[in-house]
């Protein structure tokens, strides 16, 4: 079978195609083939060598985590699924990614059925994405019924999910993107927009029961003033400094910080269903690429310019 491998850190120029055999499912896996995979800035940042602590000096190694496919065959254990069910989802661990392939193994209780209004196009670009905005909101920001709520990067991946998942619970959403993302942001569910070229953050008098950094480099310092009294600021990119403020802050503070990183939980993604379904929550996809334009892929993303989700289509 055909899979995106490198063998060592760099520019997505280390990418390429290779022949690997075909993985055969544990007992608690499933075996699909990939009809399309999601690519995030996450996988970026694990090919450039940023997490190498935590993913080792060994190669080749294999990228993407989002997936949606088909059944090809089950493990002995598993009994949610069977051959030919349409399943979506992402890999939770650095040493399980691999999903820019034709076929790949995961766990099944990291999967869930795609919901019937989607293409696999369409499926493979939520599970990151869209767990990640939904644990920010619910679990790490505790977003509750009429909260405001500031989303940074409302126009990424994660930010549209953002925008659309905070309306469907109840919050005021106001959006910080550019002067071109306007439109694309209220199309989403955004009440108000800031314009981060036009407006100095700093001089905002407003305040917020939530800010959501959805891009990251936002530093708690630069946006403690927009906070309300016992407002959250809860940001997707962790770093050592962020990780020791938000264990202080759950403990001594009335303003809270929250770092975190995404699990993937096939019942987030069961929860979408009737979002998706009904039309709440929608997918936006900038482009879709072959397997074989994975270093242009990959490029696009580093970009910082994309608007929702990238795409690989596989089978």
């Amino acid at each position: 079978m055909k899979a995106v491998v490198y063998h060592q850190y760099g520019t997505p120029e280390v990418l390429e195609i290779a022949e690997l055999p075909m993985p055969e499912p544990l007992a608690d896996e499933v075996l699909i083939r990939v009809r399309a995979s999601g690519v995030n800035p996450t996988d970026s940042v694990q090919r450039s060598g940023q997490f190498k602590l935590l993913m080792g000096k060994s190669f080749p190694k294999r990228i993407g985590c989002d997936v949606a496919g088909e059944i090809v065959s089950v493990g002995s254990t598993v009994t949610q699924f069977k051959s030919g069910d349409r399943v979506y989802g992402m890999t939770a661990d650095f040493d399980r990614v691999g999903t820019a392939a034709e076929y790949v193994t995961m766990k099944a209780k990291w999967l869930a059925h795609t919901p019937g209004t989607l293409t696999d196009i369409q499926a493979a670009a939520v599970p990151l994405a869209a767990e990640t905005a939904l644990q920010a909101l619910r679990d790490h920001g505790k977003l509750k019924l009429g909260d405001s709520v500031l989303v940074n990067g409302a126009s990424g991946g994660v930010g549209l999910f953002a925008i659309q998942i905070a309306k469907a619970m109840g919050a005021h959403v106001t959006a910080v993107t550019s002067a071109r993302n306007r439109e694309l942001v209220c199309t989403y569910g955004a009440d108000e927009v800031i314009d981060y070229a036009t407006t100095d953050m700093r001089q905002l008098t407003q305040t917020f029961d939530l800010i959501a950094d959805m891009r990251g480099g936002w530093t708690v310092g630069g946006i403690r003033h927009l906070l309300g009294k016992e407002g959250r600021f809860v940001t997707i990119a962790p770093n050592p400094v962020l990780l020791l403020k938000s264990f202080l802050s759950q403990r001594f503070g009335r303003k809270r910080i929250a770092a975190f990183f995404v699990e993937s939980r096939a019942s987030d993604l069961e929860s979408f269903r009737e979002w998706i379904n009904t039309g709440m929550l929608r997918v936006h996809i900038d482009t879709v690429y072959s397997l074989d334009h994975i270093r242009e892929a990959h490029a696009q993303i580093e970009s910082k310019r994309t608007r929702g989700k990238l795409v690989l289509r596989i089978h």
